[in-house]
């Protein structure tokens, strides 16, 4: 049985975990969608910026249609070269214009997930290892 003073702790966990399992497929979708109906273009950086967990981002702007669309991805200040100005590949779905990214992080996000998901059935079995007799 759970005591009182650990289901606050039990139910942040289970928030936490729906949350970021919420997270994973929102991202899974994304890329499927952007696989089964992708279209390249080229895109204009227009700034970089710093956003969550550290990371940086740059702010790109690309055409479809004559409409324009605005969409960021991760940049990397180490290694990138990359300036305001500069265009780069992104990769669009022809159904959701405003859904891209660019090319890079479009083929990355394809290899990252399968490490994702034994992770999160990691934490599950290791709450349920710590409640499974309390």
């Amino acid at each position: 049985m759970i005591k009182k003073n650990e289901l606050p702790f039990l139910i942040l966990a289970i928030l936490f975990i729906a949350f970021c399992v919420f997270l994973l497929l929102v991202n899974v979708r994304k890329v499927k969608s952007l696989e089964r109906n992708s279209e390249y273009t080229n895109a204009v950086i227009l700034d970089f910026s710093f956003g969550s967990r550290g990371r940086y981002y740059l702010d790109y702007d690309y055409f479809v249609n004559g409409k324009e669309y605005h969409g960021s991805g991760k940049y990397y200040p180490g290694s990138d070269l990359f300036s305001v100005g500069d265009t780069i590949e992104i990769v669009y779905d022809r159904t959701n214009s405003d859904s891209s990214m660019p090319l890079r992080d479009y083929e990355n996000s394809r290899y990252e997930k399968p490490f994702i998901i034994p992770t999160f059935i990691f934490i599950g079995l290791l709450i349920w290892w710590v409640y499974r007799k309390k």
